[in-house]
């Protein structure tokens, strides 16, 4: 019946720990006995009913599943001689995280996973991102910067922007490595073509969303259904199925799927590439009670707990993901990174309750806090490459992830010049792979006129125009500072989620048109050095710098209107309501599976 396969295939909220890894167990079992009857079955529903269906609209939707069987397209087989095979890697992204939330800073969220990583792995303690989490993605994908992309701004709900089809992807560089990619999560980088879905850039599959953010339970984004199954290369019309899992939170979700592909990867084939893009800590805040409930004596808002919460549960997910890691005997090969794709938005950007301290900013801005991020290696597989253990303060940005795993995987880049560097050298204690870094510019909701740039060199950081909100939020939420000579009215005892509610003036009229900073002795950006005599020099030098970074930048992309979307443009599903699905030149053809 479909209530017994909904049960086998996903179960229920408390089904986590070892219950879920003897659940898992028991699928691995079942697994190669239902995989090609549910195939012809799911095959023969579809055609089934696709006269019926196709008067209903444009997507390719299942409402139900009996367990996440993947299949791949082209098998890509390399040979390797003894320790010559590289190693598997898990990629983790947490959205939204703050520089100051991890227990490891002392913050009291319990994250004990991450934290232990870090204990036995590298802290990448001179670390940037972009501002926001669109231009960081595609920044990650194609280790190149923005301002070479064109994706300078955070893709909103219906737009046609994305990172551009004639970039090669990280996934596309590591399948001629051997790699079989996997993705779960949140993908953000463009939807509405086909072609911009994360299976036409590379991954063999994708179980996730497409959007910017969802509700963590029902999956809606924007008024729509957003929840993908592809499980396939270039899965899209006849393929590609839209999944009806409301009600279940998406970290778990997330790590089920996860642990589904690495139950059924294929030991003697290539290595795997795992990029688990969490949708925490994002908001909405929502977290299942239990996560939250464990702060409770904590002296902090209902905001921070359930943030904590959000946080805690992520971790959680991690480490059940790297427990099947070594249930499979996969884990002694394998390289953790784990980074987030911005600043903590303290201000604005969707305020969550997340800390930065003791940096200026958050999202959206283009101070330290918007653009300092945790960042981290860890996993076995770092002695290979006899990688010291502890804190690399080289300098390292967000584009150098690409080049770095094209070395490890011994795949040449062959795509446009990249931003990124390689830097396995730098980490194995050689020298500092690069001394400059450019940081991006502010994206929404700042005005295009008005928005700042800036690059950092050694220690030394310049911003032309405005770097955006930049107070000082603690790790409880509240203000610890006043920006103050900036003319940002920021009263004392005002919270962050009142900031949230604010209806903020975004004119940037009274910034001063240059900031120049030296974070060796001010990393919380207090000072501005842009006026000074005594440093008159270093100001010009980094302006030259900036100029010449500039000189070289791309339009921001822009709405293609020949396909504008309105919520015609949304797929309606009996039971489900209106689902989101590639609307640009996208085939109207519908398949429902029940």
């Amino acid at each position: 019946s479909e209530g017994q396969r909904q049960e086998e295939g996903h179960g229920g909220e408390k089904d986590r720990g070892e219950g879920k890894r003897e659940k898992n167990e028991i699928r691995r079992k079942d697994a190669a006995q239902k995989s090609s009857q549910r195939d012809r079955r799911v095959h023969m529903d579809g055609q089934e009913e696709a006269v019926e269906v196709a008067r209903c609209g444009g997507g390719i939707i299942v409402v139900a599943i009996a367990s996440l069987h993947r299949t791949s397209g082209a098998v890509q087989r390399r040979s390797w001689g003894p320790g010559e095979r590289p190693p598997h890697i898990l990629f983790v992204v947490l959205d939204d995280m703050g520089s100051h939330d991890l227990g490891l800073h002392g913050t009291g969220i319990d994250t004990p996973i991450m934290d232990k990583m870090v204990e036995d792995g590298v802290y990448l303690s001179n670390y940037y991102v972009l501002p926001a989490c669109s231009p960081t993605r595609a920044a990650l994908m194609s280790g190149r910067y923005p301002l070479h992309t064109g994706v300078n701004n955070i893709i909103f709900e219906g737009s046609t922007v994305g990172l551009p089809l004639d970039e090669e992807t990280l996934p596309q560089i590591l399948a001629r490595g051997g790699y079989k990619r996997h993705m779960v999560g949140k993908w953000h980088m463009g939807s509405a073509r086909w072609e911009q879905m994360p299976t036409f850039r590379g991954f063999e599959s994708f179980y996730g969303f497409v959007n910017g953010m969802e509700d963590f339970f029902s999956h809606a984004a924007g008024g729509a259904h957003d929840f993908r199954y592809d499980d396939r290369e270039k899965c899209g019309p006849g393929c590609s199925k839209v999944v009806d899992e409301r009600g279940k939170y998406s970290s778990h979700l997330y790590a089920d799927a996860a642990i589904d592909i690495i139950d059924q990867h294929d030991l003697e084939g290539g290595p795997l590439f795992l990029y688990l893009s969490f949708q925490a800590v994002h908001a909405p805040e929502q977290v299942p009670e239990e996560y939250e409930r464990r702060y409770n004596g904590k002296d902090w808002s209902k905001f921070r707990k359930t943030y904590a919460g959000m946080l805690t549960c992520a971790d959680e997910a991690i480490g059940n993901v790297t427990a099947a890691l070594k249930a499979r005997g996969m884990w002694e090969d394998t390289l953790v990174i784990g980074t987030t794709d911005n600043g903590g938005p303290t201000e604005t950007c969707v305020v969550s309750a997340a800390s930065n301290w003791p940096l200026r900013g958050g999202k959206c801005s283009l101070w330290e806090g918007g653009t300092r991020g945790d960042g981290f290696l860890s996993g076995p597989a770092l002695d290979r490459y006899k990688i010291p253990k502890g804190s690399n303060g080289n300098l390292f940005h967000v584009v150098d992830w690409l080049p770095t795993l094209a070395e490890i995987a011994g795949a040449e880049p062959q795509g446009k010049p990249l931003d990124g560097v390689s830097q396995l050298q730098s980490l194995a204690q050689g020298p500092a792979a690069r001394h400059d870094a450019y940081l991006g510019t502010i994206p929404w909701p700042v005005p295009a006129s008005e928005q700042g740039q800036a690059v950092v060199y050694r220690n030394w950081k310049v911003v032309k125009g405005s770097p955006g909100l930049g107070g000082w939020v603690g790790p409880d939420g509240s203000p610890r500072g006043t920006v103050g000579e900036d003319a940002w009215a920021q009263s004392i005892g005002e919270t962050a989620q009142d900031m949230a509610m604010r209806n903020f003036n975004y004119s940037f009229s009274g910034l001063h048109q240059w900031h120049l900073y030296d974070l060796s002795k001010d990393s919380g950006e207090r000072e501005n050095l842009a006026h000074s005599k005594e440093h008159a020099a270093q100001m010009s030098a980094m302006a030259a710098l900036l100029e010449t970074y500039e000189s070289t930048r791309v339009p921001q992309q822009k709405d293609d209107p020949r396909c504008p979307w309105s919520p015609e443009q949304w797929v309606m599903v009996e039971g489900l309501g209106p689902v989101w699905a590639p609307w640009c030149y996208a085939s109207r053809e519908v398949l429902l599976y029940r």
